[in-house]
């Protein structure tokens, strides 16, 4: 009963050693030529450069946020008067947004 066992896993093993990628292989279908190759990296490309852009959107959002929690910091403590500190968190206001 073993040695028949050991001469069926022998058997398969020698079969998929000896068959060819396109018959055995669970990506036979999966060629540079099958149609599907360049919309499936195109569409996860997509969805990577959008979630960058939405993650450096949210960490210069919290970066703004930051500082005009500092500026106004700055204001309470005395360190900078209050119409410098409404100058400066107007003249951040005015700037330019990338993207």
């Amino acid at each position: 009963m073993l040695t028949e066992a050991m001469c069926l896993v022998q058997s398969t093993l020698a079969q998929s050693a000896t068959a060819s990628p396109a018959e055995g292989s669970p990506v036979s279908g999966w060629s540079v030529d099958s149609g599907i190759l360049v919309p499936v990296i195109a569409i996860i490309m997509g969805c990577s450069i959008a979630i960058i852009a939405i993650v450096c959107g949210t960490l210069a959002s919290g970066q703004r946020e930051k500082t005009r929690r500092e500026i106004a910091a700055y204001v309470a403590e005395g360190t900078i008067s209050p119409e410098d500190g409404e100058r400066m968190l107007r003249a951040a206001s005015m700037t330019p947004k990338k993207g």
